[in-house]
């Protein structure tokens, strides 16, 4: 489970709703807005895709890696050149900074993997339906579905990731995901 704020953090937590890891965006890069609006889990759970006020779309570690963590330990502890103490740390970014900084400078309102595919798709307050690749992180295919006063607040696939409902003002439209 993922949840985020406007403070600029998003907490990953465990089924029993104990905390299991804090990715802090004011430790990033600068960012144009980091108040977080919206936030996904990657489909194998590693990662987190963290959208911001700022239309900025950021790629975190979202557990610790034990294996690059006690290298790092057994490198401080050997005597020679120290080990990075956050190597493996959960909330670390996995690029210099955000991954897209898209949506026309609005905000992202929704993000959501598919479950069916190497993609997530991001909405915006600009209208737009981005579907990004999460092995290239370039976008894929886009889309306006609605006007840039209206926007899309919310995305979410159907369990076979056949379709993607988007949920613009009072309005929700089904789109096929795979179409131009």
């Amino acid at each position: 489970v993922i949840s985020g704020s406007l403070d600029g953090k998003a907490m990953v937590w465990d089924l029993a709703l104990q905390p299991l890891a804090t990715l802090d965006l004011m430790q990033q890069a600068a960012s144009l807005d980091r108040r977080v609006l919206s936030v996904c889990l990657s489909r194998d759970g590693t990662k987190a895709l963290v959208g911001t006020a700022g239309a900025e779309l950021w790629e975190l570690t979202a557990v610790q890696d034990p294996e690059a963590a006690a290298a790092a330990e057994a490198e401080e502890g050997g005597g020679g050149a120290e080990g990075d103490a956050s190597a493996g740390a959960a909330g670390k970014s996995l690029h210099e900074g955000p991954v897209v900084a898209g949506h026309y400078g609005r905000a992202i309102s929704g993000i959501v993997a598919s479950s069916a595919a190497p993609e997530v798709v991001t909405v915006g307050s600009d209208g737009v339906v981005r579907v990004l690749s999460t092995e290239t992180h370039k976008t894929a295919r886009l889309a306006r579905v609605a006007p840039e006063n209206v926007g899309i607040q919310a995305a979410a696939f159907s369990p076979d990731g056949s379709r993607l409902a988007v949920a613009a003002g009072p309005a929700i439209e089904i789109l096929d995901p795979s179409a131009p």
